[in-house]
C-alpha cells in the first residue's frame, strides 16, 4: 500500500487539490449522483469513492465506528408498522464491542461469551433480504458481517 500511496499513478497531491479520478465513461455511465447513496466497489484506496462524494454522493448504510458523538436523525415512521410519529428526531449513541466489555470488566462481571451474528432482526438497511426464519441477511454471495452479538455476564459468586 505505501507504494500505491507514494506513486504518480494515485497522484494524491493532485487529488487534495481537487482532481477527480473519475472517467468520461464512468461519469456517463452513472449520472448525477447528487443527493444520491453511494456504495462503490472495487476502490482501492477510496479516491474513486471520494470523488464520487465531491460530485454529491451520499454515503450508503455507513457510520464511522470510533465515532462516540451523537447520532441525530429524523425519521417519520418507527421501525414497527405503527403510524406517523409526532417527534420525528431520533439520537442515538453509538458504543463499540470493546468499550461495553470493558465496561462490564470494571464494573466486576466475569463475561462468560461474546458471539456475533451475520443477520439483523429488522430490515434496517435498504440492502437486507428478509429469509422465511423472519431475519434479514446481505444477499447470498455478498460478504458476511456481524450485524448483532450477544454477550452475557455474570457477577462472580460468593468467596
Amino acid at each position: 500500500m505505501p507504494i500505491h500511496l507514494a506513486s504518480s499513478f494515485y497522484d494524491l497531491a493532485g487529488f487534495r487539490a481537487g482532481a477527480d479520478t473519475l472517467r468520461p465513461f464512468e461519469l456517463a455511465e452513472v449520472g448525477d449522483v447528487t443527493g444520491r447513496r453511494l456504495v462503490h466497489l472495487q476502490c482501492h484506496i477510496g479516491l474513486d469513492t471520494l470523488s464520487w462524494a465531491r460530485r454529491g454522493a451520499l454515503a450508503m448504510v455507513t457510520r464511522d465506528y470510533f465515532d462516540r458523538g451523537p447520532i441525530v436523525d429524523d425519521y417519520p415512521f418507527s421501525y414497527t408498522d405503527g403510524p406517523a410519529l409526532e417527534h420525528t428526531t431520533e439520537v442515538e449513541f453509538q458504543h463499540g464491542l470493546g468499550e461495553i466489555i470493558t465496561a462490564l470488566a470494571e464494573a466486576g462481571l466475569r463475561i462468560e461469551f461474546v458471539h456475533e451474528w451475520d443477520f439483523e432482526v429488522f430490515g434496517r438497511f435498504e440492502v437486507l433480504q428478509r429469509r422465511d426464519d423472519g431475519i434479514y441477511r446481505l444477499p447470498a454471495g455478498q460478504p458476511r458481517v456481524p450485524m448483532l452479538y450477544s454477550l452475557r455476564a455474570s457477577a462472580p459468586g460468593p468467596a
